[in-house]
């Protein structure tokens, strides 16, 4: 606006006028004047030592030191991981409690559990409503001793005459335990047990079957299984095939024993289901 004023008088409209070459910044001029030349006015509600002449004037400032609170990360200093571990540890010995007990160190294994009668569980709630549930996240129990859990909860008493139940019912109620010992195993054992017992049988399945089952075979599978090797369809099964199952159903896999150090377990009878 302020360029086409100068445009109305002739003497304006020479090129070579120094102040039509000076028009363009006119306003950045007046700003500038505005914000370190003129005086900040006090009527206004803007402060004086952001804008005016006041603004701009160079005075010295002290430096304002945030103090840090309890609760507040800023302003605190690095501390390296070895002085933090010192000092835990000196905390812990000033309390009485051993540095080993400590929340750092991984929980103790708890009591390995013991059949206290001669009942055969056949499912896994009935064992952990006996025996318990697991105590830990990571396991309770490492490779040994989850082995041992499982030995213990075979059903070895199912090979034992009994008249009151036949060899079919037994057979079927060892396959039922044993799955269920093997599955509360597991459940008790440490987590690199755990899924290393899972990997191993779903490998053994899947080269068998077909199909991934980290659980191992399911009761029918096991059932068509043996009958297959005797030549019999799963549902015209005879006292031998059921003999058969019930007598692998009680023992163990005499390979698995030895690599955990249990070699008073193997046996001469074949592997495990």
């Amino acid at each position: 606006m302020f360029l086409v004023s100068l445009e109305l008088g002739g003497a304006f409209r020479n090129n070579a006028f120094p102040y039509v070459r000076m028009g363009p910044y006119f306003s950045i001029t007046v700003m500038l004047c505005l914000m370190f030349i003129i005086p900040h006015d006090p009527s206004t509600r803007i402060k004086p030592d952001q804008v005016g002449a006041d603004g701009y004037a160079m005075t010295p400032t002290v430096r304002r030191v945030r103090q840090s609170h309890p609760g507040d990360a800023v302003g605190r200093k690095s501390v390296p991981m070895k002085v933090l571990f010192r000092v835990a540890r000196k905390a812990a010995w000033r309390s009485g409690v051993s540095w080993d007990d400590s929340l750092l160190s991984p929980p103790p294994s708890p009591t390995l559990p013991r059949p206290a009668s001669n009942y055969t569980y056949t499912s896994l709630d009935e064992l952990r409503a006996f025996y318990g549930p697991r105590q830990n996240w990571w396991g309770d129990f490492d490779a040994r001793q989850t082995r041992e859990l499982y030995h213990s909860l075979l059903p070895t008493r199912l090979l034992e005459e009994d008249l009151r139940l036949s060899v079919e019912e037994r057979a079927r109620m060892a396959v039922a335990a044993r799955r269920a010992a093997r599955l509360y195993a597991r459940e008790r054992g440490a987590l690199p047990v755990t899924l290393a017992c899972q990997l191993l049988d779903g490998l053994r399945v899947f080269c068998a079957q077909g199909t991934w089952q980290p659980d191992g075979l399911s009761e029918e599978q096991i059932f068509a299984k043996y009958a297959e090797q005797f030549g019999v369809s799963p549902d015209a099964c005879h006292d031998d095939v059921y003999q058969t199952i019930l007598r692998k159903s009680c023992t163990s896999n005499m390979h698995m024993d030895a690599m955990v150090g249990l070699a008073e377990h193997v046996s001469d009878l074949p592997a495990a289901l």
